[in-house]
């Protein structure tokens, strides 16, 4: 059945989750998620691939999803299926309300899913938080960034357009125009070692990068 493995919601930085789905052999269902995409968010990104944190393009087994906006919303969000099979979702300046995620679920199912609502004050909030507070919601907000950055940039399964919302005004909007001039190709180069590098050490390194976990602030 499907089992919540971690989830953050803060005025400032947004919400994120992230949910695996793991069925038995006899097992399907569906699962709906909620997501809370806050006032002037710049970006909503939701990415759904195989379980294994080192592959870095392999879809979800067995497994149908769909993202609906809030009731009023201007646009349908558009999915993305790179050429391994994982599914993107890349919403800039996502309508503000509660999002849904859907999945339905066969037999034998296996899937994980990230997703991120960013706030607009997302670096500057982070900032404020303590050690151990900072450190978790660094990683799994930026796990769906970081995720879809690998598939875009180093791995050319996103379009264009993903790109540049993925890695490109956003994220200049995010850490400051001296912080990518100086940085991008230090950035660059965590996002192609991803074949040898699990997730969640691409995601620290960005953040450490950035200055925003606590120990590097």
């Amino acid at each position: 059945m499907p089992i919540f493995t971690t989830e953050v919601y803060d005025e400032g930085l947004g919400h994120s989750f992230e949910s695996t789905i793991e069925s038995s052999n006899n097992e399907k269902g569906a699962l709906e998620l909620k997501i809370k995409v806050p006032r002037d968010s710049p970006l909503l990104l939701v990415t759904v691939s195989d379980l294994d944190p080192y592959v870095a393009d392999r879809g979800p087994s067995h497994v149908r999803v769909f993202l609906k906006p809030p009731v009023g919303a201007n646009s349908e969000p558009m999915q993305i299926v790179t050429e391994g099979g994982s599914v993107v979702y890349v919403v800039e300046c996502p309508s503000q309300g509660t999002w849904t995620f859907y999945a339905e679920y066969e037999p034998n199912a296996s899937a994980s899913v990230k997703a991120s609502a960013y706030g607009r004050g997302f670096w500057d909030r982070l900032r404020t938080l303590r050690r151990g507070a900072g450190c978790k919601s660094c990683k799994i907000f930026l796990k769906t960034a970081v995720e879809a950055a690998v598939m875009a940039i180093a791995l050319h399964a996103l379009p264009a357009s993903a790109v540049a919302a993925a890695a490109g005004a956003t994220l200049t909007a995010w850490l400051g125009r001296g912080f990518i001039e100086k940085a991008w190709e230090k950035v660059l180069e965590i996002l192609y070692d991803y074949a040898d590098t699990p997730l969640d050490t691409m995601v620290h390194k960005i953040c450490k990068l950035a200055r925003a976990c606590a120990a590097e602030g």
